[in-house]
Parts: structure tokens; C-alpha cells; sequence
């Protein structure tokens, strides 16, 4: 089984539209998220289909690497 992830990087006026739309007002039962991908100069984690994440929420950072 393969996993695919589609990830769309939104401006912050999009985001906002994004609530609206689907009627999530109540922004409590939303969660900052914040997340750093890494990689070299000459991108040797791209070339080798693989992924350096730092994920930070209110209540944990987490590292993730991720490999196809």
C-alpha cells in the first residue's frame, strides 16, 4: 500500500476563506501548526525520495523523516 499526500501551502486570506466556507467558525476547535521541511544545498533528500520534517503544535515538536 502506497500513502500519497497532496499539501497546498495557503495565503492567509485563503485560509480565512477556507474556514468560512465550510463553516468552521469556532476557531477553538483549530490547532496552530507550525512545520519546517529540511533539506542539503544540492537537495540529497529529494534525489533519494525522502523527507526532514519538524512539526511544532501548542503541546509537542516532532521529528518525522519520511522515505518512499
Amino acid at each position: 500500500m502506497q500513502e500519497k499526500e497532496l499539501k497546498i501551502l495557503l495565503k492567509k486570506e485563503e485560509y480565512f476563506q477556507l474556514i468560512q466556507d465550510l463553516s468552521l467558525h469556532y476557531q477553538k476547535s483549530l490547532q496552530l501548526q507550525e512545520n519546517h521541511y529540511f533539506d542539503t544545498k544540492d537537495y540529497q533528500y529529494l534525489k533519494k525520495r525522502e523527507m526532514l520534517r519538524i512539526r511544532k503544535t501548542k503541546d509537542a515538536t516532532i521529528l518525522t523523516i519520511k522515505r518512499n
